[in-house]
């Protein structure tokens, strides 16, 4: 029994010296810390200065970094801005011993979509938003439909308004009925399809 006793002590060392190499590690031990900070500091900086001539430019005290990837001289970064709504995600390089902006890729939250959040509900056409044939949607869901052995019909809004969050709903009529869920994952026509088949 005492032997016992001795092994779960151990057991118990060996976790808790574990779990302070994953924070040593985590944190980047002293100087992990200030690099971290300097492609924060770097990332705002970026964001703030691509956004100048925007109407909805960044305060530096506005943008919170989300996460930090760095890897050797490369680095990645996710920021949100609690002025704008915007979401930001951030490359940077390292030069020298600063870090500098590569790209940057924004996301700016759509109007809301008042009636409908799930599609099918509102009136997709209306609202804010390029208007756009539906066309191109019906073609790739009877592509999308082949592999499930689903043949038919696919009949869409003739338009809808390019908007994130402006989901639409299409019926498939054949030997076997379905409803596809298309759901706007930008303001740019980027699609997502759900098929649900009627049983």
């Amino acid at each position: 029994m005492p032997h016992a006793r001795t092994m779960l002590a151990l057991a118990i060392v060996a976790a808790l010296a574990i779990s302070a190499c994953g924070e040593d590690e985590k944190s980047g031990g002293g100087g992990g810390g200030d690099e971290q900070a300097a492609v924060e500091q770097a990332a705002t900086a970026y964001i703030v200065e691509q956004g100048a001539d925007d109407d909805d430019s960044e305060q530096p005290d506005s943008v919170q970094v989300d996460s930090v990837d760095v890897d050797g001289d490369n680095a990645e970064v996710k920021a949100s801005s609690s002025a704008t709504g915007n979401k930001y995600e951030v490359t940077l390089a390292k030069s020298g011993e600063d870090w500098v902006g590569q790209s940057l890729f924004k996301d700016v939250p759509s109007e809301p979509v008042e009636e409908d959040s799930g599609g099918g509900g509102g009136d997709p056409s209306s609202g804010a938003g390029e208007l756009r044939s539906t066309d191109d949607a019906e073609k790739q869901i009877e592509s999308l439909l082949k592999p499930l052995g689903l043949e038919g019909t696919v009949e869409c809004p003739p338009e809808v308004r390019l908007r994130r969050g402006n989901n639409f709903e299409c019926k498939v009529t054949g030997d076997q009925n379905a409803t596809v869920t298309v759901t706007q994952k930008d303001d740019k026509g980027s699609l997502n399809y759900k098929v649900n088949v009627e049983r």
